[in-house]
């Protein structure tokens, strides 16, 4: 066993090795459950800031494997170093990283305490290239927690709903959507929480933007706990043009069926005077029933051709969002 005392280890050449070492280096003491220092590199893995980390129970970054992280911690003791791959670490944004532990023991102040160099053995570089990605895509990419508390939102948030990333994180989605669609939503994506399994969902609702606005989203929500991605992850995008296309075909569907129905109504009843009517006059209403049917026969080739139109409409709409 390495022994230092506590100046020993502030000393110049250790300090520089710790601060730039690339593996995140933790000084732990294990009996106290404490985090006594830790390097920049343990920062960026795990996500919490220095001072967080000082202030916080060593157990609570391997809450998924505390008894094997006791173990490899007595064996560390019992021989003076120790490896292990079967150590996860818990990240403050709820991530959990696959790692390799390599530990000594050091004494600070009369007791030892353990230097833990941890490395992650899979996962960052899937996690930059997934970031990357999500970096530059045009659909909206949200990543959520169960509770529906926003840990992700692509930048291209701002282009489609007003809002910047940095005002959705923290907050929770449900919130933005229209009151009529946000039960049906939730519950759907609630029901996945718990789920061993692979889920993909598909929901189309109302999304309020920055303007207070509401825009229709299709949304395709996808959870895999096999992933690195801890969360929900909703890939949408805006479906609005074709939402008020189908609306307004619907509302022209029933104003050509009224005129048809009307037309038709002329046309009969002008048939039937004709059947009954020895004395009517018979030119007259075969001109109005030749007439009528013309107009029938236009109104439903236009009829063909708008919702033909409508169709090709909409579809390119929802092709540019």
């Amino acid at each position: 066993m390495q022994r230092f005392t506590g100046a020993d280890c502030v000393t110049k050449k250790f300090e520089t090795i710790f601060e730039h070492a690339n593996d995140a280096i933790f000084i732990v003491d294990v009996e106290n459950d404490s985090i006594v220092d830790c390097n920049p590199a343990a920062e960026k893995l795990v996500e919490y800031p220095r001072e967080e980390l000082r202030s916080m129970p060593a157990s609570d970054l391997h809450p998924h494997n505390l008894e094997q992280f006791n173990s490899f911690a007595e064996t560390v003791f019992e021989e003076g170093e120790g490896w292990t791959d079967e150590i996860t670490c818990y990240c403050k944004s709820g991530d959990i990283i696959p790692a390799e532990m390599s530990a000594s023991v050091i004494e600070l102040d009369g007791r030892p305490h353990l230097v833990n160099h941890i490395r992650e053995t899979s996962g960052r570089d899937e996690r930059d290239w997934f970031e990357a990605l999500l970096e530059h895509s045009s659909d909206l990419i949200t990543v959520i927690k169960p509770d529906g508390t926003v840990r992700y939102q692509s930048p291209s948030v701002d282009n489609i709903l007003g809002y910047s990333p940095k005002e959705l994180r923290d907050e929770v989605y449900w919130e933005f959507l229209h009151p009529d669609d946000e039960p049906a939503v939730r519950e759907a994506i609630e029901q996945m929480v718990g789920h061993s399994r692979a889920a993909v969902q598909s929901h189309e609702y109302r999304f309020r933007q920055a303007d207070g606005t509401w825009v229709w989203l299709e949304g395709i929500v996808s959870h895999r706990p096999e992933s690195s991605i801890s969360g929900y992850l909703i890939n949408a995008r805006d479906i609005t043009p074709r939402k008020e296309s189908r609306q307004q075909a619907m509302v022209l569907n029933r104003v050509l069926r009224h005129n048809l129905r009307n037309g038709l109504s002329v046309v009969l009843n002008r048939a039937e005077l004709l059947a009954r009517s020895e004395t009517a006059d018979v030119t007259t209403n075969a001109e109005s029933i030749v007439s009528k049917a013309a107009e029938l026969q236009e109104l439903t080739t236009y009829t063909e051709d708008l919702a033909e139109m409508l169709t090709h409409t909409g579809f390119r709409a929802s092709n540019r969002t």
